[in-house]
């Protein structure tokens, strides 16, 4: 069932090994520490550089976590404060930047629809308070790397990434569920956008498609 979440009220948490994840959560737990193991296994030989990667939705921040472990710096938001509150917790690491917003093409608020039990599936919509950044807003020294997985925004994120894709080439991964219809996107759109800039699809990776410009 899905529903508009409050953004108040005790925070409760739960571990799942050495990770937190909130308590009301059934889903993405064991899916995200089986997931986040493709960061070393099957994304990083797609990466050329190990200076500064970005990656959203940071869910709960295992992916953020283990990518600390090979960059110099990992950029990260995620929208749900419960869930933002176990990525606090579980990427302790200083070379992770960590912002309570969604990534998206222009500055703004937006709000977020919450998926009951499961802690990856929210996404944004509508009228709220969470902010809204663009990844060129970061002004990044380097980018090796943006890798989202922000429930079908994938693209409207890039597109607020225009200027980072265009002087950096990075490898750019995006998850593809099929979620680009409540964005008002084909599913070509973002094959589109991307090859229009010179990149080509070079590997999926479970439900990740990677794609790299030559």
């Amino acid at each position: 069932m899905s529903a508009v979440k409050a953004e108040a009220g005790p925070l409760r948490l739960k571990r799942v090994g050495n990770w937190f994840f909130p308590a009301s959560d059934t889903v993405c737990a064991d899916a995200a520490v089986q997931e986040s193991s493709l960061v070393e296994h099957e994304w990083l030989k797609h990466v050329q550089g190990r200076r500064v990667c970005v990656q959203a939705g940071g869910n709960c921040g295992l992916f953020p976590s283990k990518l600390a472990c090979f960059f110099d710096a990992v950029y990260t938001a995620e929208p749900d404060w419960e869930n933002f509150a176990c990525l606090a917790l579980n990427c302790p690491a200083p070379n992770v930047y960590a912002f309570r917003a969604a990534f998206g093409r222009e500055a703004g608020t937006i709000g977020l629809h919450y998926v009951a039990g499961n802690a990856g599936g929210h996404w944004v919509e509508g009228e709220g308070t969470i902010p809204v950044m663009t990844i060129d807003s970061l002004c990044l020294p380097a980018c090796d790397l943006i890798a989202l997985d922000v429930e079908g925004a994938e693209l409207v994120a890039l597109e607020g990434a225009a200027a980072t894709v265009e002087k950096y080439g990075p490898t750019v991964i995006v998850e593809d569920k099929g979620h680009v219809k409540r964005f008002g996107q084909k599913a070509s759109d973002l094959h589109d956008w991307l090859s229009g800039r010179g990149y080509r699809p070079t590997a999926w990776a479970f439900r990740d498609r990677i794609w790299e410009r030559p």
